[in-house]
């Protein structure tokens, strides 16, 4: 029984490395393996909390980016329509500054055009033209906020009245600015500086941590008609003028025909031999542009004595230029001789 129990060692004793112990780690190995983990983790650890700080600030500034935004729009929603008008009583446009620097806190007083009702009471008609303005109102906390004022147009008090609402939280500060076509101005009023070309609106906003800071911008252009001056107010008065002055002058005359006076300048044909020339009828009307009289025909032979003279000279008619009676052509020649041409002035 006793030698059930017995183990045989193997002869020599126990030999390290061989196959009856096995190998352990020595201590140089376990803290190479411990400073590799702690490595491991540490950079993990980093990794992920690297992953969650960015992932805050953006957050962060995904929430002042869109508080922004949404101030923005809202200020050119309404900018966009703006009532113009050439009589300035008929419209507003203001912008107040306030504020310094880097916190700016100006108001804007517009009326515009909308179709939604603001209280909506049955019987009690608003018309589609309202007040609008906008201010910022800081907090105790320093959060600020946008309000936005509504009220129906030309009541008794046009910087108040209506329904204040906040339209959005943490806006730290807000600045209008309007364009007259050269420059920038941080005042305006439309009483006396007529209707601006354009407005900036520059918001800046923060996140409920404070972390997160955001700036939008939004330009709105106010379409406008093109200013007359005053020559050239001049000039097209000038050209009406003219043209009305040629319509009651009459339609374009032709030329007269030759013979008798008619309503038109006609000049006077020429004399026949044998008889006097006939003269041109007078002329009415504008000046004729009549050509010169032709000369008179030479008269054949005569009756009485023989040998007929030679006709008259030629007509002397003076080219048209003003109206006048037609000269009565030349007399007669003598039996036989050419009537002088009688040449009506045109």
């Amino acid at each position: 029984m006793r030698a059930l129990f017995e183990v045989q060692l193997p002869r020599g004793g126990p030999r390290l490395g061989g196959r009856g112990l096995a190998r352990g780690f020595s201590l140089i190995e376990l803290l190479v393996a411990g400073v590799v983990g702690a490595m491991v983790a540490g950079a993990t650890m980093l990794a992920l909390s690297q992953m969650l700080r960015a992932r805050d600030t953006s957050a962060a500034r995904q929430q002042a980016h869109a508080r922004a935004e949404a101030c923005v729009a809202s200020v050119a929603l309404d900018a966009m329509n703006l009532v113009r008008d050439r009589d300035l009583a008929m419209t507003k446009f203001a912008i107040i500054n306030g504020g310094v620097t880097g916190a700016e806190q100006d108001d804007l007083l517009m009326l515009i055009h909308s179709l939604r009702p603001l209280r909506g009471l049955y019987g009690v008609p608003e018309g589609d033209e309202y007040e609008v303005q906008f201010r910022l109102i800081p907090s105790a906390s320093g959060r600020g906020a946008m309000w936005r004022r509504v009220d129906p147009a030309f009541d008794a008090v046009i910087d108040g009245g209506g329904i204040a609402v906040p339209l959005v939280e943490g806006i730290e500060g807000v600045s209008f600015e309007a364009y007259d076509g050269y420059e920038w101005f941080e005042d305006w009023d439309s009483d006396s500086d007529g209707l601006p070309h354009a407005l900036r609106i520059t918001v800046r906003a923060r996140s409920d941590d404070r972390k997160g800071v955001a700036v939008a911008r939004r330009l709105v252009a106010f379409d406008r008609v093109p200013v007359v001056t005053q020559a050239e107010k001049d000039l097209l008065e000038m050209q009406a003028a003219q043209a009305e002055a040629q319509d009651s002058s009459g339609q374009t005359q032709q030329p007269g025909s030759t013979g008798g006076g008619g309503i038109l300048p006609g000049g006077g044909g020429g004399g026949r031999g044998g008889g006097p020339g006939g003269g041109g009828g007078p002329g009415g009307g504008r000046p004729g542009g009549g050509r010169p009289g032709g000369p008179g025909a030479g008269g054949g032979d005569g009756g009485g004595n023989p040998g007929g003279q030679p006709g008259g000279r030629p007509g002397g008619g003076t080219p048209g230029g003003r109206p006048g009676v037609g000269n009565p052509g030349g007399g007669g020649g003598t039996p036989g001789g050419g009537g002088g041409g009688g040449g009506g002035r045109g």
